[in-house]
Formats: C-alpha cells, structure tokens, sequence
C-alpha cells in the first residue's frame, strides 16, 4: 500500500509521512472524540426529567393543559404528555437533529478555517525555504503535487472530521433524514470544502500572506455562508422550504430539494475542476496567463448558462414579476454581474508585458520559410498562449450576447410584441456589448503599460473610474435630474436596455453605438502600433550596433 501511493502521488506520501505520527493522530482522534463528547453531555443536559425543573424544548406538550391558554399566554410552558407508566414522552428526533446540527457547525467550522489556515501557511513557508521551486523541478506534474497537497496538508484535520462521521450519521438518521441525503450531503461539502481549498492555494500562490487573517475572515464568512446554504438544501421534511425562488430554466430548485442537492454537486465539482485546472497551470508556469484561451471559452460559456438560467426563471416567475420595470431592474443587475465577469476573465487571459513584446519580436520568424511550416496569425490569436487577448475576448463578448439573446428570447413579456419595441431593446443590448468591448479591449491595452505590468490594480482603479464615472458626474452637475433625464440609461453602464422605455431616444442610441464603434477601432489602432513598436525595437538596436552597419555609414573616401 506504502510503496503503491507513493509510486501514485510522491508528493501526497510525501505529505502523509510527515504529519501521520502516532501522538499526533491520537491528539486528532482524542480531540475529536472529546468534542462529540461534550456535545452529547450538554444536550443530555437539557433532556426533560420528572425529579428536576426540567426545560421543555424537547418533550411534546399536554394538549389539554394548552389549546386554550398557550395561544394568548406566551409566557405560559404546557405540562410534557406522559405515557402510561408516568414516563416522560420525549421528542427524540428533535434532540437528534439538534445534535446532527451542531456536529455540523463544528466540522465545516474546522475544515474551512483550520484548513484555510494549514494549507496557505504551508505554501508560504515552501515558498519562503524554495522548496516549491525545487519540487517544481521533479518530472511530476503539476497536478499531482497540488492534488498531494490538498490531501495531505489537513491530513490529520480529515482524520478528525472522519472521527465524527459515524456519530453525524447517526444522529441525522435519528433526526429524519434518509441514507440519500446523507450520502449527498457528504458528497456536496467534500465538493465544497475541495474548491475553497483551491482557491486558497491560488491565493497563496499569487503572493498571498497573512494566513491567520485570511483564515478568521474568509473562513469564518464561508462557514457561516456555508451552513446558512445547508438548511435550506436540506430541509427534515420536504415542504419546509417549499418556495419559489431560486428557479433554473423552469426548474425550480428550493421547492424539490432533491434538484437543488444535484444542481448545487453538480456545480460545486464543475468548479472545483476549473480552479484546479488554473492551480495546476500557475504551478506550473508562474509568469504565463492564469488560464488558456481554449479554457477561457469553456469557462464563458459555462457562466452564461448559469446565469442566463437564473435571470430566465426570474423573468418568467410570476404573473406579477412581468412588470417591464422590475424585470429591467433584474436585467441590470444581471449586466453589472456579467461586466465583473467578463473584466475578471480579460485579466486572466491578457498576458503580461514581456510575454506581448516577446511575441511581437518573434513571431515573424514563425511565419518565415525557415519558422513553422503551418503557422496561422489567426489561430495564434485564438489559441495562442502569448499572443494578445484581443480577438479571444471579442468571442466571448459575442458568445456572452448570443447566450443573453438566446434566454432573453424565452421572455413572454407583452411589450415585445409591440410595434418596434424588440428592435429598441436590441440597440440597448447592442449598447451594452459596446460598453463591454471597450471594457475587455482596455484591460489588454492597460497590461501592455509598464505601470499596469508592475501594479495590476491600475487596471482595476481606471475601470471603476470609468464605470461609476458617469453616474456620478450626471449626479453632480444635475443632481435634480431636470436636464434630459431619459439620455442617462445611454451613459450609465449596464442600463442600455431602459431604452425601450424611451423609445424618442433611439437616433441617440445610435449615435453612441456609433460612436462606441470609432472608439474600440481608434484603441485597437493604437494598441496594433504599439506591438509593432514593441517588434521592432530590439531589431533596430541590434542592426544599429551591427558591423554592416557601421560599414554602410562610412565616407565613401576613406
């Protein structure tokens, strides 16, 4: 078994032999059995008991003694109902589920911030003795040295969380779940708890400190978030938290816990596999773009399916939530999720400046006789890793509009039926995918910047001048909105679509979408010259340096 793992993972034996030691697994295991412990005493604690004042969270009340007076005395505590032999008629799967709860607090509790905290301080220390470069240097990959340390770093937390598993899954049978949902239940925080970690490994890797921080903040956060999730995906009978909201397509989700259990699996292991793929490729090349174009398309479509989903079954809900006001609320608030988006995904795919000016050099020798007998500019641009993210993120774009059209075509709102009204709304769309354009093409032309390429957060600093920017000169300069009132849904990012709403301003809208047009060529103009700048400077100063040169620039006399 030894030599069979290691032979698998080094990395993850690697891990295993250097915590798995005898007092330290019988430390987890006594600490895990000391806590369920308490948790069974306190709660046998406030069991009802005949001798004693006992509380009566716990027993079912005396319907005689409260049909008439619990309902007008709040303060008024019924008499629990006794059996035959004068015993106490106790709720027991009540005390179950309270126990199943807390033993569930206490290990997601543990294995986000205790997690959090051993797998980013154990990257920092790697980092800081060089031992991450020197494991970087060995024939395996990438991907198993990070599986090796998700596994192995909170080894000995795994243990005591595994400890109180046969208890967990006692108490919540007791309390009314089945063996489906427990099993899904382990499946859907292993999922989760796999891609908290690998963001946590991202962190650390992209310069992270701070561990004990982080972990108290965003662990504490997560775990709150976490088991606020968990109540209502499991619910103990089926019609607790039977509403309407959260509806994907026409599925809706809290209402059949079942299909909210799959959905949410289904996308926490989807997630877990994008953000390993970006661990496994930052580990492995520290200086090239955070993800693949090819990966970049996948992720783009993938987030628009969820999205448009959610915004489909919010727009088609209810007979009241067709109002073309509120739906156009949602709608806006969707554009402002997609801007976030697709500016966090431009960022990822643009590479850095030396990257850009190494590709503007040489790739001409690529297209030469003696280069790549194949080579594409424009496969180059869609595939290639270094190249610019120009043409890549204009897919997207337009991958992310057809999917909105797409979802926005299962609309059954009364106004698109109307005389013009879906070609208005088609400006504002079209408004929208300007504002991105410009957006998306801006980060790539900000990372060629020599200041951008040494402080990313410039890039962050200009968008959100320019997003809130309008907004807040509109606010200033007519802050009793009495100047043109309906020309601000063209100005303000992400609420082109109110434009069906003032359909007078449709010669406006085209003047902007026109004018967004001569903006995105003019930046892609100059960001084209400033490649072809990049290309040729190293190749003037060599051939000014050369002894051809020199040769050529001599007197003709001499």
């Amino acid at each position: 078994m030894y030599n069979q793992l290691s032979d698998v993972n080094p990395q993850l034996m690697r891990e295993i032999k250097g915590r798995f030691k005898t007092p330290k697994v019988l430390l987890a295991l006594s600490l895990s059995i000391l806590l369920q412990g308490l948790v069974l005493l306190l709660h046998g604690t406030r069991l009802p008991s005949p001798f004693t004042q006992y509380p009566r969270t716990y027993c079912y009340p005396d319907a005689i003694n409260s049909t008439v007076h619990y309902r007008y005395i709040k303060s008024y505590q019924p008499d629990c109902l006794q059996d035959v032999a004068g015993n106490l008629i106790i709720s027991w799967s009540l005390w179950w589920s309270h126990i199943s709860s807390v033993l569930t607090a206490i290990g997601i509790t543990a294995l986000l911030v205790g997690g959090l905290f051993l797998l980013i301080d154990n990257l920092i220390k790697e980092k800081d003795q060089g031992n991450l470069n020197f494991i970087r240097l060995s024939p395996q990959p990438g991907s198993n040295i990070i599986l090796g340390k998700l596994l192995g770093v909170p080894c000995l937390l795994y243990v005591g969380v595994a400890a109180a598993i046969p208890l967990h899954s006692f108490a919540a049978a007791h309390a009314g779940y089945f063996f489906g949902d427990i099993l899904r239940f382990y499946i859907l925080v292993a999922a989760g708890t796999f891609a908290i970690y690998s963001l946590a490994m991202l962190y650390s890797m992209s310069g992270g400190k701070q561990p004990l921080a982080f972990c108290l903040l965003i662990g504490g956060l997560l775990s709150y978030l976490s088991l606020f999730s968990l109540y209502y995906l499991f619910p103990l009978t089926q019609f607790e938290n039977s509403k309407d909201d959260g509806i994907w397509f026409n599925i809706s989700l809290l209402k059949t816990p079942l299909y909210s259990q799959v959905f949410w699996i289904v996308s926490c292991l989807i997630l877990s596999g994008f953000i390993f793929q970006i661990i496994s490729r930052r580990y492995q090349k520290p200086n090239a773009t955070l993800i693949t174009k090819k990966q970049g398309y996948v992720f783009c479509a993938v987030y628009n399916l969820y999205a448009v989903g959610f915004l489909v079954g919010y727009l088609n809900r209810l007979p009241f939530r067709r109002s073309l006001q509120i739906a156009l609320e949602g709608l806006t608030v969707y554009n402002l999720a997609l801007s976030l988006f697709l500016i966090g995904l431009a960022l990822s795919l643009s590479p850095n400046r030396q990257n850009l000016q190494d590709w503007a050099r040489y790739r001409h020798r690529l297209a030469q006789p003696g280069g790549q007998s194949h080579y594409s500019l424009r496969q180059d641009l869609l595939w290639g890793e270094k190249s610019p993210s120009i043409l890549a993120m204009a897919i997207n774009l337009i991958l992310s509009i057809a999917i909105l059209g797409i979802g926005l075509l299962t609309w059954n709102h009364r106004f698109l039926h109307e005389e013009g009204a879906p070609f208005v709304f088609s400006i504002g769309i079209l408004i929208l995918f300007g504002w991105l354009a410009g957006y998306s093409f801006l980060v790539q032309h900000l990372s060629f910047t020599t200041t951008a390429s040494k402080h990313r957060w410039v890039i962050g600093l200009v968008l959100i001048l320019l997003i809130i920017g309008p907004p807040v000169l509109l606010a200033l300069f007519d802050p009793s909105r009495s100047t043109y009132p309906q020309t601000r849904v063209l100005f303000i990012f992400g609420v082109s679509p109110w434009l069906v709403e003032s359909p007078e301003l449709f010669a406006q809208g085209l003047q902007l979408l026109l004018a967004q047009v001569l903006g995105i060529g003019l930046m892609l103009s100059l960001f084209a010259h400033q490649l072809r700048c990049a290309g040729q400077s190293e190749l003037k100063r060599l051939m000014s340096n050369s002894p051809a040169k020199t040769f050529s620039k001599a007197p003709k006399g001499s």
